[in-house]
């Protein structure tokens, strides 16, 4: 479900330090266990914390080869701090002493500061995920400044993903929001912008500057969709491509039945905002096609030329030669 936040919602998450000596490695294949007197770390975070190690991922079966690898994980943890970081009781992720936690309620006012406008914060519970938008004096209505916070954004951040910045539309005649991200308007700003990492990063004026600038193509880039058609054969090629991220068979199906000719970006683009407010949809999916909502609008091209070769070389997409 997904909320419009009067009050911003931040809870806290733990941080438990793994400690510097060797730990004890029982078993090994689907479920080994690394073990020290302290704390056991959860098996969901394996890959990840001997990442973070900068050990081989692969627990061996010969204890020898176990004994050498938990003589590395001391040796690497005694350079670095790592972390073992748990939402409430859920374990999030490891990170080391350079992450640094984003309270909502700091970026909020520091952004804030700076665009000189409080925003519309959507909260997608599934995730824990806060999407912030602030509201930008333009003659075109509707378009924000929008800030991601990624998964356990009410947590100041997972630890694995970075905070993203984007520009929203919220279109007032359906009530729908439409996101573009930062991959999709490289085409009007410096690709280098657009994220923030959990680490001493601090150049949230010179983003907002980029993005500033490129909501003044944004009315154009919406115009100028209107005219871009896609005939039946790339509709369905392009939902195909996008099964994996995000596009549910029923929404797919709903909008090649309305179309069977040729349609839009934009009218696709707006119908896919429509059907994706249905509640019994997962946020994850609503928040995955209103980025392809946004996508439609400022990459046809791309996403006309990556049609077009599956069209023309079908060989390549058949699920014999994607095993």
């Amino acid at each position: 479900m997904i909320e419009i936040l009067n009050n911003i919602i931040e809870k806290d998450a733990n941080m438990i330090l793994v400690p510097k000596y060797e730990p004890t490695i029982i078993g090994y294949g689907d479920k080994p266990r690394i073990v020290y007197d302290e704390i056991v770390i959860p098996t969901s975070l394996h890959n990840q914390f001997l990442r973070k190690c900068n050990v081989d991922c692969q627990i061996s079966d010969d204890y020898f080869a176990r004994e050498e690898l938990s003589k590395k994980i001391a040796e690497a943890n005694n350079k670095k701090d790592i972390y073992l970081r748990y939402a409430e009781e859920k374990p999030l992720s490891v990170v080391t002493n350079k992450f640094i936690e984003k309270k909502p309620s700091e970026l909020i006012k520091e952004l804030s500061g700076i665009l000189g406008s409080n925003p519309t914060i959507r909260y997608f519970m599934t995730n824990e995920n806060l999407q912030i938008n602030f509201p930008i004096d333009n003659k075109f209505k509707g378009l924000h400044i929008n800030v991601n916070t990624g998964n356990y954004g009410v947590y100041g951040g997972s630890g694995k993903q970075a905070i993203n910045y984007g520009i929203s539309w919220y279109n007032q005649t359906c009530s729908n929001w439409t996101i573009f991200l930062r991959q999709s308007l490289s085409e009007y700003i410096n690709e280098s912008y657009g994220r923030i990492l959990h680490i001493n990063d601090d150049k949230p004026k010179e983003t907002l500057k980029e993005l500033l600038y490129a909501v003044n193509r944004i009315e154009e880039a919406i115009e100028l969709s209107k005219d871009k058609m896609f005939n039946f054969s790339q509709l369905n090629e392009y939902f195909k491509m996008y099964e994996s991220k995000g596009m549910t068979k029923q929404i797919a199906e709903t909008i090649k039945k309305e179309h069977p000719k040729n349609t839009s970006a934009y009218d696709i683009s707006y119908r896919l905002t429509q059907l994706c407010q249905n509640p019994k949809l997962a946020d994850t999916t609503r928040g995955r096609i209103e980025y392809m909502a946004g996508e439609l609008i400022l990459s046809y091209k791309n996403i006309i030329t990556a049609t077009n070769f599956r069209l023309n070389n079908p060989e390549l997409y058949t699920k014999k030669s994607l095993n």
